[in-house]
């Protein structure tokens, strides 16, 4: 192969590897629970035998809790991805390979069939981590989708992001599922992967969640992809940050005007994007969860405080020393990286669970700076529990 169509390939895989990213977007559009050091040797043997039965309740609910927020929690699950990913895989290749030998004059696989493994497995090994993440955002959603609940009563619809679709995230639905009593309704996973606050304008989605007449309420949380995208840009090359915050709130508004006033509207918060409260994206966050809560009482909907009750997590950590030891700022090319991991630690083979990724990268509430771990379900759910009103019996 000549120099120049060696360029040429080159620039068309470094075309591809923008793409695979891409395709993630497109598609479908907590630290373990402290040991226990023992008792006092002078404590009395029933105290003792109360204090350790208290214990044993306490690890065996985070226990509970971590194998409900699991978003890779049964091999059908595990399996389902890696046919999704398989698919998705197999067709982008088989795709840009026919591509390239109908552009590159320089591929004859006629004569020379050996020249398509030289195109095939390169592109491959570009495409495997935008399949992995697309096929994490085609997954079924659970613990109930909206078709689904069209057949059932419903406690509560939770239109968001992958942190509501919990496929890379801690399923903070399925541990509401988990926590209320079977007789409240299904609780509706309304999330998707990548979406971002100005996504759901362009579609259906909110007239839908609304024709599901929730008993308990539709929540609204988005926000972290709208900050991700304005931080992705330059400073600059991107507009003021008042005026981006502004049309934050704006679009909030527009949104909460599209739902049904038939139950209530719960706004909350989006959580912290990354671990430094102090952060561009930090502060950022901070300054859209005071639009959120200005929204919410303009509108009369409730406020859920998310990110207040991460943030005072993080400091309260923090303040006692015991913050996770490489908890730290948001990154978009780390974050990418640990993105492009994370499914398939998730799902292939027998799959790692939150907590260990979680643990591996040394993070408190995170699991790559931008998707959560057990912890955040624990804090998340019982945040929900108390603002849609509803009593939990673990």
């Amino acid at each position: 192969m000549c120099p120049m169509a060696k360029r040429h390939r080159i620039c068309r895989q470094g075309l591809l590897f923008c793409l695979c990213l891409a395709l993630g977007v497109v598609g479908r559009l907590g630290r373990s629970a402290p040991a226990f050091s023992g008792l006092p040797r002078a404590a009395p043997r029933a105290v003792s035998k109360r204090c350790h039965s208290r214990l044993q309740a306490g690890v065996q609910q985070f226990e509970d809790l971590a194998a409900w927020a699991e978003p890779a929690s049964t091999p059908e699950r595990r399996s389902e991805w890696q046919q999704q990913t398989l698919l998705i895989w197999v067709s982008v290749v088989a795709l840009w390979t026919f591509l390239d030998c109908v552009v590159d004059p320089g591929v004859k696989p006629f004569e020379d069939p050996g020249s398509l493994l030289n195109i095939a497995l390169p592109t491959s090994l570009l495409v495997a981590p935008g399949a992995a993440v697309a096929a994490s955002a085609q997954l079924a959603p659970r613990p109930t989708g909206i078709a689904e609940a069209t057949k059932t009563k419903t406690c509560a619809v939770f239109v968001g992001d992958s942190l509501t679709q919990g496929t890379l995230s801690a399923n903070v639905l399925q541990v509401l599922e988990g926590r209320c009593a079977r007789d409240l309704g299904a609780f509706v996973n309304a999330g998707r992967n990548f979406r971002a606050l100005s996504d759901t304008l362009e579609s259906d989605l909110l007239e839908e969640a609304s024709a599901l007449q929730p008993s308990h309420g539709l929540v609204l949380l988005l926000g972290t992809n709208d900050l991700i995208r304005y931080t992705a840009v330059a400073e600059a090359l991107r507009g003021p940050k008042e005026d981006w915050l502004g049309s934050y709130e704006a679009q909030l508004e527009q949104a909460v005007s599209r739902i049904s006033r038939d139950f209530p509207v719960l706004l909350t918060s989006p959580p912290p994007l990354g671990e430094d409260l102090n952060s561009e994206e930090g502060l950022l966050g901070a300054s859209m969860a005071k639009s959120v809560r200005r929204v919410a009482e303009m509108s009369q909907c409730v406020y859920v405080p998310l990110f207040e009750a991460c943030a005072d997590h993080l400091n309260q950590k923090a303040a006692s020393g015991n913050l996770a030891a490489k908890s730290r700022a948001y990154s978009l090319g780390e974050s990418l990286l640990l993105l492009c991991a994370l499914p398939w630690r998730l799902y292939a083979g027998s799959g790692e669970s939150l907590q260990k990724i979680q643990e591996d990268s040394g993070l408190e509430l995170t699991v790559d700076l931008v998707h959560y771990g057990p912890v955040y379900a624990d804090i998340a759910s019982r945040l929900f529990i108390q603002k849609l009103g509803i009593s939990a019996s673990k």
